[in-house]
């Protein structure tokens, strides 16, 4: 996502990252309510975008939301 123009909310130090993918985008409440309506699973907290692509989101669905984002956006 970040070469769409997201911005990543977290450790670029591998040592540092988490699971979770966290990022910020101008219309939160809006991509939240695109990718929930194509079933992707993810939560809206403190306006970011939260991914666990380590449980709960498939490679699939990863590349779902990057198709999704990049055509609705």
């Amino acid at each position: 996502l970040t070469p769409l123009g997201y911005t990543y909310i977290g450790s670029n130090e591998l040592k540092n990252r988490s699971g979770i993918y966290s990022f910020k985008c101008e219309n939160v409440k809006e991509t939240y309510k695109l990718l929930r309506e194509n079933n992707v699973h993810l939560s809206l907290r403190n306006d970011l975008l939260r991914f666990s692509p380590h449980f709960y989101n498939t490679l699939d669905e990863i590349d779902q939301v990057v198709n999704i984002i990049n055509t609705k956006f």
